[in-house]
Parts: C-alpha cells; sequence; structure tokens
C-alpha cells in the first residue's frame, strides 16, 4: 500500500547560526509553501525555542515541531521497513553514477545497522526517519533538525 519514495537530494553543511538560517531560508523558497517544515523538539528548554525560531523566521511556511518520542531505533523502524522492502529510492544518473552524497548516505547506513550499534554520525538516518514518519500521514515535508534538513519537493536535504 506504501508509495515508493524518492530521495533527490542531500545538502550537508556546518555554518554558523545566521548562514544556517539563510540556506533554510533558500531552501523553503525552493520547496515552496505548501512543504511543511518540521524542527526536532529536544526534550530540553532549547528545542521550544528552535521551533519558535523557525515558526518566527519562516512566516509564510508551516513549521511544526517533530518530537523525539521513544529510541532512535523505534523511530527508525518505519523507514527502515521502507527501505528494506525496496521502497526509498536513491538518485543514479543515466551513465549509472550517483551524486556523492548517495555513497555517504549508504555508509551512514551500513555503520548504523551491520552490527547494531547506533553509529557517531546518524543524524541522516534520524532525520530521514522522522520524515518518513510524517510522510506516512504527509505527502510533502521538510525536516529541519540542529545540523540537519530534509526538504520535501527536492527530495531529503541536510543542513548543519
Amino acid at each position: 500500500p506504501y508509495t515508493t519514495l524518492f530521495r533527490s537530494d542531500v545538502e550537508r553543511f556546518r555554518k554558523g547560526s545566521a548562514d544556517v538560517l539563510e540556506r533554510v531560508k533558500l531552501i523553503a523558497a525552493t520547496d515552496g509553501m505548501a512543504c511543511p517544515i518540521m524542527v526536532e523538539q529536544e526534550r530540553n528548554g532549547a528545542g521550544k525555542t528552535n521551533v519558535e525560531f523557525y515558526k518566527l523566521a519562516l512566516p509564510l511556511n508551516s513549521v511544526k515541531q517533530a518530537y523525539p518520542d521513544g529510541s532512535k531505533h523505534d523511530r527508525a523502524r518505519p523507514y527502515s521497513t521502507l527501505q528494506q522492502k525496496g521502497k526509498i529510492k536513491l538518485p543514479r544518473r543515466k551513465d549509472g553514477s550517483s551524486p556523492e552524497w548517495v555513497q555517504q548516505f549508504i555508509d551512514e547506513h551500513k555503520r548504523m545497522m551491520n552490527d547494531g550499534r547506533i553509529g557517531r554520525h546518524d543524524d541522516q538516518i534520524d532525520t530521514a526517519a522522522y520524515a518518513i514518519n510524517d510522510m506516512l500521514d504527509v505527502s510533502l515535508v521538510t525536516m529541519i533538525e540542529p545540523g540537519l534538513v530534509f526538504s520535501g519537493s527536492r527530495g531529503l536535504i541536510l543542513v548543519s
């Protein structure tokens, strides 16, 4: 019953907060107002502040919280199930090659899944899980987490 989901783009960088905000605004403008934006609301007070900050910074977009309920593995289970069933597709060019980010994405998954331990760098998995969980109910989403942004119309995009 699930449709196939395509992850078409990833952008990952580390910058100061002002530069991150400008990049997020550009991604939101590219994806359009119909694409909701999710911000992880961590359990501490800063999580609520981050959500409110992005709501004020992106007044034309729908910004909502992503709650870190349960463990990372619990949150990733629906995403993992779709991936194992071949329902998550990564881009490949006509010549058979893939964009540079694809191998990094795959490598992060291998590090997490091979021996059951969560790797030190699991941001792409965690954010993809939030986005997929939301897409089970909503057809288009942009996910913002400290360190990451997954963008709906262009695919899942990472920003830090």
